[in-house]
């Protein structure tokens, strides 16, 4: 068989095309999650059977919408929280109006949607944390106005409430001490307790219908009482004795009632799923049962009814199976069962071949039974076996959290496939504790943390390896949460059995972990307490919980393990996971963790996800000898930082992200990598699309990555090598494609490099032209430093430059008005003042300096710098406003303000942790304003430095890659784009005030042309200034300066033109309307 391709990490943990289809009640609208500008957000369309008008009504830009909800008056409720703190707060969009409203407004409280209803389709009742944090109250909202009142105030620590179409609380439920549940009816106002729950079926009962027929009231509920595996019932509320009724059990029953389908308008109960091996819908009524038969013959996967038209006859249905992504279709029960197709939520992952997930039941050593999924790479499959592999095979036990869940044969098990494809089985297990497969299993499980639910995943562990499916010495445990535990567990606990580990916010310490659960989940304690089996104020409850605590036993781990946790986790704190790091550094154990700065339990932003996998994938790699996908710009808008590791993992890692090798590395640094991406001009994994505005053209960084790096040091590794053995004729046929494919592409990079050569040629001449060339390919240049001039004290800086005019190579650039020295050899790294904690010098090219000069700032100037990332020239006119640590420390001089404005935010973040790094907090309050659109009113700014998005060639003329896709019209498109910068900017320039345009483009096309375009047309009246002070270095040009390499020590490429705004305006009024040179109004 030939090689299997490797599924691009992009492709299985971005984001999803289309995810989440939901009917409006009426049947007239269809919302769904997409991604707008990568980040999902809410589309509707008017038209649920055509999506091509689906419009977004949305416009997160951080963290996206994941879940909505529709009310009963076209109005859509969906959920934010804040970097993954789960303080959720609620937001209504009025379709008719467009008009956003924050219904829930609370900082520091966590909110969801309890009932909807049609008999009040403006109104919701919402469930808060407020006023006592501890537990959830009900507050009625009007989705309209926002306005929102108490109607329930939790006083006796209710976990749930149930209520009716009429909006009034009916019933109530809370844990007992002994972690069962009890149910209260509301009578006359007051609580009367109903049913009362053991703890082995809190887990498998709840109400989910309140139902009036014929006069009567009924409830419907699953209830587990007095059987293994749970049941549909129904009481008739009117029945003093309150008798249970049977109204449907499955046949030769394995498992839980999974999920109900219900009437949306009458409640009634209509069909049922159970989820066993793989789920099973089962009629109720009969009304539905050739519905369920029609969609059982659709796609051939398991399916779910996502949402239902009030009358019931439009249903939203996904199919899933373990080898396709989910399918959402529009099914019509009232026209002849029609069925349309919505969208496929992940299409570029049908282009791949997916490898089965094959249902396995497992014999624990006491006799349960443990349901698990096995996946096989596909090209290991013995073909005499359904779930075997040709030979013993590297594997993955992915433990699933909570541990009050389970695995399941769908949805579709994206991790799974990740390491399937790159040549590792795969098992998931579920072990005692697990939900949905009856009480025996779930109440095996307490007290068991650590012990027998940790012996079944030995056990099945060691039934791969007795079934030849897996290498006894090449097992890797990895899983979040519960899953995490496992890992420290398995580590710990079992130190011989596993080759390698992977927790993803697991808690290492159990007394730790119970005394910290967040306050809402008061109501929750005596569960957890029972579950995990003992009681963090008792002092026999702290020596259990001790006993079975992986940082107990963290001397014992003596294997690679890679822990990664969210900074604003808030049921595993970041504790969990500093804990047993600390005790391993202390220990000298090597132990690797990277935390993620934005995140909570779990990894949410797909920046983050996808980062998170580039590094286990290849640290599994290192271990296990799986394949890996090469890293590229998996790691830009990722926010994380590598707090910790022993001197070959973090070497190791840093090879990972940064692709760095050849230097020493300092053990007690971290490497953070904060929208680590478009930092350098000459960073080779810029991404210089024509109609990419991220395009960083700033000169600032042409320093190589010096300033990407002053917070950690470059480490190396050697490559791992595919430790699979290939057999020669293999080789030759993948090297046959390889070489056909560059031979393709040498070509066509001929083609390309020729019209390039051409279209400068027409600009500069063709001896000029290859002159400037080879300069702009050298990467024999000068270097040019900045002294911060905001670290301590006077002295500091003395010694840096006395330090400098020491060296015979390094010169002090006297015509600038800040420190600045250059030289022909690279300079130290940026180094952390031990007084101020800010970093002492920056590495920047000389020619953006000299741009910041030609803005002539004074110390009272409010300066706009439009386009900031990554912060250099923000840091230079910073060292022009405030000129001085007298001036600073003087509240009557240099009392200017510098507005530093970027849109993107992978590039805004970079900019942040500029200038954090670089200037003393207090004068980030009143003198520095960092936006991510800044205000362009006309008559603001004093000085405005605009430094467009451009062509950057010089990056394009060492990177291939990015030179393939260079076109004739580039120019010409980022020429469009540029003028459309300028001609709000000068708007926002006061009279007399000045305007410096600047690129790293050697087009005319971006340069003078721009120029004279806006000078031209703008109704704004400019001068351009022409003046040669300040500088020594450039040419003249129509317009403005431009700084070339080969003409100017390596210096540049820059262009820039200085322009004063003067009093008028360069229209001419008609018709009581003034018209623009250019025509327009």
């Amino acid at each position: 068989m030939p090689p299997i391709p490797i599924i691009p990490r992009k492709i299985l943990f971005g984001n999803p095309s289309n995810v989440l289809p939901k009917i409006s009640p009426d049947g007239k609208y269809l919302a769904y999650i997409a991604p707008k500008d990568d980040v999902l957000n809410i589309y509707l369309t008017d038209n649920p059977k055509d999506l091509s008008s689906a419009k977004a009504i949305t416009n997160d830009k951080v963290r996206g919408i994941r879940n909505f909800w529709w009310s009963f008056d076209h109005q859509i409720v969906y959920p934010q929280d804040k970097e993954g703190d789960e303080d959720f707060k609620l937001y209504s969009i009025d379709l008719n109006t467009g008009e956003k409203v924050t219904l829930t407004p609370f900082d520091g409280t966590t909110s969801e949607p309890v009932k909807f209803s049609p008999s009040y389709p403006n109104e919701v009742i919402i469930s808060i944390n407020k006023p006592d944090p501890t537990v959830f109250s009900l507050y009625r909202c009007d989705l309209k106005t926002g306005e929102i009142n108490l109607i329930e105030e939790n006083t006796q620590s209710f976990d749930s409430y149930f209520l009716n179409d009429d909006l009034e609380v009916c019933f109530a439920s809370k844990l007992t001490d002994e972690a069962g549940k009890n149910v209260y009816r509301k009578v006359n106002n007051e609580w009367e307790l109903m049913i009362s729950y053991g703890i082995d079926d809190v887990h498998s009962s709840e109400i989910f219908s309140i139902v009036k027929e014929d006069n009567e009231e009924l409830i419907y509920l699953i209830d587990s009482r007095d059987r293994e595996y749970s049941a549909i019932y129904k009481i008739n509320l009117n029945d003093p004795e309150k008798k249970l009724h049977i109204v449907a059990e499955p046949d030769n029953q394995e498992a839980d009632i999974n999920n109900v389908l219900t009437d949306p308008n009458t409640h009634v109960p209509l069909a049922y799923s159970v989820n066993y091996l793989r789920t099973s819908w089962n009629p109720i009524s009969s009304e539905i049962s050739s519905d369920l038969e029609f969609l059982k013959s659709v796609d051939g996967g398991d399916f779910t009814i996502l949402s239902q038209t009030l009358d019931n006859t439009i249903w939203i249905v996904c199919f899933e199976n373990d080898t396709q992504t989910a399918k959402y279709y529009l099914f019509d029960r009232s026209n002849d069962k029609c069925i349309n197709l919505l969208f496929n939520s992940n299409p570029n992952l049908e282009n791949y071949c997916l490898a089965k997930l094959n249902p396995i039941v497992i014999k624990s050593r006491d006799g349960l039974d443990l349901v698990s999924y096995l996946t096989l790479p596909l090209n290991k499959y013995d073909p005499y076996s359904d779930y075997k592999p040709t030979h013993p095979l590297p594997m993955v036990l992915n433990v699933h959290g909570g541990p009050w869940a389970r695995d399941s044969f769908v949805p579709l098990r994206t991790d799974h496939q990740f390491f399937a494809n790159r040549g590792y089985a795969v098992l998931s297990v579920n072990f005692r504790s697990s939900t949905g497969l009856g009480k025996s299993l779930l109440r095996a499980g307490n007290g068991e943390w650590g012990a027998k639910a940790h012996d079944d995943l030995i056990d099945a562990v060691n039934w791969a390896i007795d079934e030849k499916i897996a290498e006894k010495d090449k097992i890797a445990i990895y899983g979040g949460s519960y899953g995490g535990y496992a890992v420290l567990a398995g580590l710990t606990f079992t130190p011989n059995v596993f080759a390698v580990g992977v927790d993803i916010v697991g808690p290492s310490n159990l007394v730790s972990l119970l005394n910290s659960v967040p306050s809402y989940w008061k109501s929750r304690i005596s569960e957890l307490i029972q579950r995990i089996g003992g009681n963090p104020e008792t002092e026999e409850g702290v020596k259990f919980l001790t006993s079975r605590s992986p940082l107990t036993f963290a001397d014992n781990i003596n294997k690679p393990l890679l822990i990664c946790q969210g900074q604003n986790d808030p049921r595993v704190k970041r504790a969990e996971s500093d804990q047993i790091v600390s005790l391993l550094t202390s220990k000298s154990i090597p132990v690797s963790y990277v935390l993620f700065n934005d995140e909570g339990h779990g990894f949410v932003r797909p920046q983050n996800r996808i980062s998170f996998y580039a590094m286990t994938e290849k640290f599994l790699s290192k271990v296990l000898g799986g394949k890996y996908e090469e890293v590229s710009n998996d790691f830009e808008g990722a926010n994380f930082t590598i707090l910790n590791g022993s001197r070959s993992i973090k070497k190791f890692l840093n090879k990972i992200i940064f692709n760095e090798s050849n230097n020493d590395t300092n053990d007690t640094n971290n490497i953070n990598y904060i929208n680590h991406n478009n930092d350098n001009k000459n960073n080779d994994n810029k991404n210089n699309n024509d109609n990419n505005n991220n395009n960083d053209n700033n000169n600032d960084d042409n320093n190589n990555d010096d300033n990407n790096n002053y917070d950690n040091n470059n480490y190396d590794e050697n490559n791992n090598k595919n430790n699979d053995t290939k057999k020669k004729d293999k080789k030759n046929d993948i090297n046959n494609k390889k070489n056909k494919k560059e031979r393709i592409q040498q070509k066509k990079l001929f083609n390309i490099k020729n019209s390039f050569d051409d279209f400068y040629i027409k600009q500069y001449g063709k001896e000029r032209w290859y002159n400037l060339l080879d300069s702009l390919k050298n990467e024999d240049k000068n270097y040019c430093t900045m002294i911060n001039k905001f670290i301590s004290n006077n002295s500091k800086i003395e010694f840096i430059e006395n330090s400098f005019k020491n060296n015979n190579n390094i010169r002090k650039v006297d015509y600038l008005d800040i420190l600045c020295y250059i030289s022909n050899s690279k300079f130290s790294l940026p180094k952390k003042d031990e007084h101020s904690n800010l970093l002492n010098v920056y590495h920047i090219d000389l020619a953006s300096l000299i741009v910041t000069k030609a803005l002539d700032i004074q110390p009272n100037d409010i300066v706009l710098d439009l386009c900031a990332a990554p912060g250099g020239k923000s840091l230079a006119i910073l060292q022009h406003l405030l000129n001085y640590n007298e001036q600073i420390n003087n509240k009557n001089e240099g009392r200017g303000m510098l507005i530093a404005n970027e849109i993107n935010n992978k590039r805004f973040h970079r900019l942040l942790q500029v200038i954090k790094s670089y200037i003393p907090f207090k004068y980030h309050q009143y003198q520095i304003k960092l936006v991510k659109n800044s205000p362009m009113e006309n008559y603001c700014y004093d000085k405005i430095l605009v430094d467009a998005p451009c062509s950057s060639e010089r990056h394009l003329i060492n990177d291939q890659k990015e030179l393939l896709m260079w076109k004739k019209s580039r120019s010409n498109n980022f020429s469009k784009k540029q003028y459309k910068i300028l001609l709000g900017a000068v708007k926002a320039l006061k009279v007399n005030g000045i305007l410096v345009y600047s690129t790293c483009s050697i087009s005319n096309l971006e340069n003078d042309r721009v120029i004279k375009k806006i000078l031209e047309n703008s109704w704004v009246r400019l001068e351009v200034i022409k003046r040669k002070s300040g500088w020594e270095i450039g040419e003249e040009t129509e317009f403005g300066w431009i700084i070339l390499p080969d003409k100017n020590d390596g210096w540049g490429p820059m262009y820039f033109s200085i322009l004063k705004r003067i009093e008028g305006r360069n229209v001419e009024k008609k018709n009581n309307k003034f018209y623009n040179k250019d025509g327009t109004v």
